[in-house]
C-alpha cells in the first residue's frame, strides 16, 4: 500500500502562492473571506428644530461639534459629553463679525475657519477674536462664493469655488490654486494626503504630489482622475480611513434618497448604507468612523453609529449585487501520472445561512479539461467547522485543479482557513478480503459506504502519523504550548508573546545554563522586550563595594563565565567606579574613556546624593530626600541588584510582567529592583551617558540662564495677533 501524501494549504503565503486568480475575494491571515464594509446602526436625531437651517457641520479630534446655522448667522457648539447645543458668542451669543451667508465650517487645532458668502473668515477657537478675513484673490479681484472648505493635517486650508479649489496657510496667504473641470459641491481627504472633490457626476481625485506640486510649481491644472458616479444629484461626501468614500443624495426629485459607499479604484458604487434612507446636505466624520449627516431641508442633525465592536464589519457586496467570491488555484503536482486523487478537507467558519462549493479538475496534461462538483448541497450537515468530500474514483491524473467558491449574506460571511488535499487513492477496501473487491458494484456502493467512517477516523489516523509536530516548539499549535513547556519545567505566563514561549521551550537547556546570572536575565527580558514591544535594551547595575586597587570586577557579556580584570592603582577615576556591564576585556583593563565608548556603566560614588530644585523637593517623598542615590537604587538590602531598560517605555502590565522574569530568572538569595530610563539628561534622575543621554553643543544662552528641561520657545497660536489695548511705540516695543 503506497503512503497517503497531502498538500495543505493554510498561511497567507500558501494562500497567495497557489492562487492564480480571485474574484471578489480577500486574502489575508484568516484565510479567505469576502471584502467587508463598517456596519451603521439606525440613525438617531441629535438636533431638531422647525425652522432651522443647518448648512455645514465640523468635528474636531476629540469629538467637539460645529454646527453652522444659516439661518440666524450663528455656530452652535457640542462638546465631546454630547450636552446641549450652545451658541458661540459673546455676549448675548454675539459674534465679533456678522456672518451674512454663511456656507462652509471647517477647524483646526486653534482657528475656526468659515466660508461667508465671497470671503473667508478666520476666529480663534480660545476666544473668538478675529484673526484675519480674506476676500480677494492675489491679483486684486474678488473671490468667488464660497462653496466648501477643509483644512488638511499640515494647516493648509482648501477653499472650493464653483470650479476651482485655492490653497492657503494659516495665515490667510494664497499659496496656490487648482482649476477643475467641472462644478463641484464638496470635498474632503483621502488617508493618503490627497484630494477629493465632489462634482455633478463624477468625483475628481487629486493625488498628493499633485498637490504638493500645484503649491511649489504654481500650476492651476495638477493632474486630476475623474471617476464617475451613479448617483443622481450627489451631495456630502466624507472618506473613511479604509479608503471608501461615502456620498449622499442631495434633492427631492430622486425617487429612493440613500447613502452609498464608493471604492474609487473600482470606479463603481459598491452599496448602499441600508440604515438611512433620506436625503442629505452635508456629511462628517469622527475618528471612530461615525458619522454626522445633516438632512436634506437642514432641519435635523443626525448621528449614525458604528455597529458593536463584535460585529463592525459586514460583507461587501460584488458590482452585480450578490454577496459571493471565488478562488481558483494554480495546479497542484503529484509527480505521477494517473495519480488517484483521494479526498479533500476545507477547514473554516461557515455560518448559518451561508454557502460554500468546490470544483476541480483532474488531467495527465498541464492544463483543465473537465470540471466535476465536488461539495453537494448536502454538506451543510457536516457543520459549520469543516467541509470534505472524496474525488471521483474514475478521475485518474497528474495534475489537479480547484476553485473555491463562497456564498454569504448581508450580515455574514464564510472563511475559508485551511484547504488539504490527500492523494494517492486509498480506503478501508483496501484491508478487507478480497471477497469484498471481486463485483465492481458492490465493491463501489462498499467503498462510499466505508468512506463515511473514513472521513472520521482518517483524520484521527492523520494526527497519529504526524504526531512529532507537537513535539516542536515551533510546529505545535498555540494551546499546547504550557503542555509543552512543562516538559522542560517553563512555566508559562500568559503577558509572555506566543512567539516569545516557543523561543524559550526552544533554548530553554541553554538558557538554564545561565540561569541567575546577569548574562541570562538580561538575554530574557530583552527577548520579552523585542517581542512584545519592538525594541528595549536591558542593564544590570549591582549593589557593589567601591574597589580597592587590587579588586577583581566581573564581566556579564561571557555567557555567566567570570572575566577578571585588576583596576589600575594609578587610575583615580578607575579606582572610585565599578564596571558594572561592558565587553570581555583580555589583558590590562581599559582606560575609562575607552569604557565610556562600549557603553559601561557606571557605579555612583558613595555618599551621592540626588539633586533636588524646590519644586521636586515638595513632591519627593520625605524619606528619600536625604538618601543617597545608591540607596534610591537599591534599599537596604546588602545583596541587591537594578535592572535597568532603556529604549522604550513599557506600559504597567508589561512592567508587571518583567517583575515576574526577575523573581524566575535572579539568583534565591538577592533581591531587584527595576528602573525605566527616560531618553534625556537630568541630574535628578537616572542618567548615563551613551545609554539614555547624548552630550551635544551648548544651545540657547540668554543673558545668564539656559533654558533647561521643559522650556519652550514657540508661538502658541498660528496667525494670532496682539489684543487690540496693545500699542507698538507707546506702551510696547517690538525686539
Amino acid at each position: 500500500m503506497e503512503p497517503v501524501k497531502f498538500v495543505t494549504i493554510g498561511t497567507t503565503s500558501l494562500f497567495t502562492q497557489y492562487c492564480e486568480e480571485t474574484t471578489h475575494l480577500v486574502i489575508d491571515d484568516r484565510g479567505l473571506h469576502l471584502p467587508e464594509q463598517a456596519c451603521y446602526e439606525f440613525p438617531g436625531i441629535m438636533f431638531s428644530r422647525p425652522g432651522l437651517d443647518l448648512r455645514d457641520l465640523a468635528v474636531d479630534e476629540c469629538g467637539t461639534l460645529y454646527l453652522l446655522d444659516g439661518g440666524t448667522g450663528r455656530i452652535l457648539m457640542q462638546d465631546s459629553c454630547r450636552g446641549p447645543f450652545i451658541p458661540l458668542g459673546c455676549p448675548y451669543d454675539t459674534l465679533p463679525i456678522a456672518l451674512t451667508d454663511p456656507r462652509a465650517i471647517d477647524l483646526d487645532r486653534r482657528t475656526l475657519y468659515i466660508g461667508d458668502g465671497n470671503r473667508l473668515i478666520a476666529l480663534s477657537r480660545r476666544n473668538l477674536q478675529v484673526r484675519w478675513i480674506l476676500d480677494r484673490n492675489p491679483d486684486g479681484t474678488p473671490l468667488g462664493k464660497v462653496v466648501d472648505l477643509t483644512v488638511d493635517r499640515m494647516g493648509r486650508i482648501h477653499l472650493l469655488e464653483s470650479r476651482r479649489t485655492l490653497i492657503l496657510d494659516c495665515g490667510g496667504r494664497i499659496l496656490g490654486q487648482i482649476n477643475l473641470s467641472g462644478t463641484a459641491t464638496d470635498l474632503c481627504f483621502t488617508p493618503d494626503g490627497g484630494l477629493a472633490v465632489l462634482g455633478l457626476q463624477s468625483l475628481f481625485l487629486i493625488s498628493k504630489d499633485a498637490l504638493t506640486g500645484a503649491i511649489r510649481d504654481g500650476h492651476p491644472k495638477p493632474e486630476q482622475r475623474n471617476v464617475r458616479i451613479d448617483v443622481e444629484n450627489p451631495a456630502g461626501l466624507v472618506s473613511s480611513d479604509n479608503g471608501y468614500f461615502i456620498i449622499g443624495t442631495g434633492t427631492s426629485r430622486v425617487p429612493e434618497p440613500a447613502l452609498f459607499r464608493m471604492e474609487p479604484q473600482n470606479d463603481v458604487i459598491l452599496s448602499r448604507i441600508t440604515s438611512y434612507r433620506g436625503f442629505t446636505r452635508r456629511l462628517a466624520i469622527d475618528r471612530s468612523g461615525n458619522l454626522y449627516l445633516i438632512s436634506g431641508t437642514g432641519e435635523a442633525l443626525y448621528l449614525i453609529r458604528q455597529a458593536d465592536p463584535l460585529h463592525m464589519t459586514c460583507p461587501l457586496p460584488d458590482p452585480a449585487g450578490t454577496f459571493s467570491g471565488t478562488y481558483w488555484s494554480r495546479v497542484v503536482d503529484s509527480r505521477n501520472r494517473d495519480t488517484r486523487w483521494h479526498r479533500f478537507v476545507i477547514d473554516g467558519i461557515f455560518p448559518s445561512g451561508t454557502g460554500i462549493g468546490l470544483q476541480y479538475a483532474i488531467s495527465n496534461d498541464p492544463f483543465p479539461v473537465e470540471w466535476h462538483e465536488g461539495l453537494p448541497g448536502s454538506s451543510v450537515n457536516q457543520g459549520e467547522r469543516r467541509r470534505d468530500g472524496l474525488f471521483l474514483a474514475d478521475d485518474k491524473g497528474r495534475y489537479l485543479w480547484f476553485s473555491v467558491r463562497l456564498q454569504g449574506t448581508s450580515t455574514r460571511s464564510p472563511e475559508v482557513s485551511r484547504i488539504t488535499v490527500y492523494f494517492p487513492r486509498s480506503t478501508y477496501l483496501e484491508f478487507l478480503p478480497a471477497v469484498y473487491q471481486e463485483d465492481e458494484v458492490s465493491s463501489d456502493f462498499l467503498e462510499r459506504f466505508l468512506s463515511l467512517f473514513e472521513s472520521t477516523w482518517g483524520e484521527i489516523d492523520n494526527e497519529i502519523d504526524h504526531l512529532t509536530r507537537y513535539f516542536d516548539p515551533y510546529g505545535t499549535p498555540p494551546e499546547f504550548l504550557p503542555w509543552l513547556g512543562s516538559w522542560v519545567a517553563l512555566s508559562m505566563d500568559e503577558a509572555w508573546p506566543e512567539t516569545m514561549q516557543r523561543w524559550l521551550i526552544q533554548n530553554a537547556v541553554r538558557l538554564y545554563k545561565m540561569r541567575g546570572t546577569p548574562a541570562g536575565l538580561v538575554e530574557v527580558i530583552e527577548e520579552f522586550l523585542w517581542e512584545k514591544l519592538g525594541a528595549g535594551r536591558v542593564y544590570i547595575l549591582e549593589n557593589l563595594p567601591p574597589p580597592c586597587p587590587t579588586s577583581k570586577v566581573a564581566c556579564y557579556r561571557c555567557q555567566g563565565e567570570t572575566g577578571l580584570s585588576v583596576v589600575k592603582e594609578d587610575d583615580a577615576e578607575v579606582s572610585s567606579a565599578v564596571p558594572v556591564l561592558r565587553e570581555c576585556w583580555e589583558g590590562e583593563l581599559p582606560t575609562v574613556p575607552e569604557w565610556q565608548s562600549h557603553g559601561c556603566l557606571y557605579y555612583p560614588p558613595t555618599g551621592v546624593k540626588p539633586i533636588l530644585c524646590a519644586v521636586q523637593a515638595e513632591h519627593w517623598p520625605a524619606a528619600e530626600r536625604e538618601m543617597t542615590l545608591s540607596q534610591i537604587l537599591f534599599g537596604g538590602a546588602l545583596f541587591c541588584f537594578c535592572v535597568l531598560i532603556a529604549g522604550v517605555e513599557p506600559e504597567e502590565a508589561d512592567l508587571q510582567a518583567i517583575r515576574r522574569i526577575i523573581s524566575e530568572w535572579k539568583p534565591a538569595h538577592t533581591c531587584s529592583s527595576l528602573k525605566v530610563l527616560l531618553s534625556g539628561i537630568a541630574l535628578d534622575g537616572l542618567t548615563f551617558l551613551g545609554v539614555n543621554t547624548t552630550l551635544s553643543g551648548p544651545g540657547f544662552i540668554i543673558g545668564r540662564s539656559v533654558l533647561g528641561r521643559g522650556a519652550v520657545l514657540t508661538d502658541l497660536e498660528d496667525g494670532g495677533r496682539l489684543a487690540p489695548p496693545v500699542k507698538i511705540g507707546i506702551d510696547s516695543r517690538l525686539s
